[in-house]
């Protein structure tokens, strides 16, 4: 725990409405970006890439240095964020979310190998680096075994031996 202590200035009037004010047009302004994204998302095309990756790539590609800051602080901070949220994940997935996730990243070399076959679409060394939409299977949660859930039941009811073998003999 760090040892540094904050102080902060009381906000004036002006300031708590200020913050009300541009809070309320930043939120109608975040409304109409999330349906937009989620919009382009989902008419992507046959190489998962949309209006707005494709964007995104001509912007890598140009000589704007403080520009493409910007804009990969927004896709890390601002587009995946709302993509990632559930309500865009049911939507951009059409009920395929318990077993899949979407978002927006730039191709990498585990996604053009796909050894293990959990990326949908075609990923190729053209693509490398270029943002794209990915589809992905989420990892399958490993079975436990009767020992391993007797355990956590164990630990949570704070229950020892005696006690289970009780609560055996009482259902069986």
């Amino acid at each position: 725990m760090s040892n540094t202590t904050y102080s902060f200035k009381k906000p004036t009037k002006n300031e708590i409405r200020d913050v009300l004010e541009h809070g309320v047009i930043a939120q109608q302004s975040l409304d109409k970006i999330t349906t937009t994204i989620k919009a382009d998302i989902f008419h992507r095309n046959e190489k998962n890439q949309t209006k707005l990756t494709e964007t995104f790539n001509n912007i890598m590609e140009s000589e704007d240095a403080q520009l493409k800051i910007d804009v990969k602080r927004f896709i890390r901070k601002q587009l995946q964020t709302i993509i990632k949220a559930k309500a865009s994940q049911e939507q951009l997935l059409n009920g395929k979310e318990k077993t899949h996730s979407i978002t927006v990243k730039k191709v990498n070399n585990s996604m053009i190998d796909n050894v293990d076959g959990i990326y949908k679409g075609n990923f190729n060394e053209s693509d490398y680096g270029k943002y794209v939409v990915v589809i992905q299977e989420k990892p399958k949660a490993k079975e436990k075994t009767l020992e391993e859930c007797l355990q956590e039941l164990m630990k949570k009811h704070e229950a020892d031996k005696n006690q289970v073998l009780e609560a055996l003999n009482k259902i069986c």
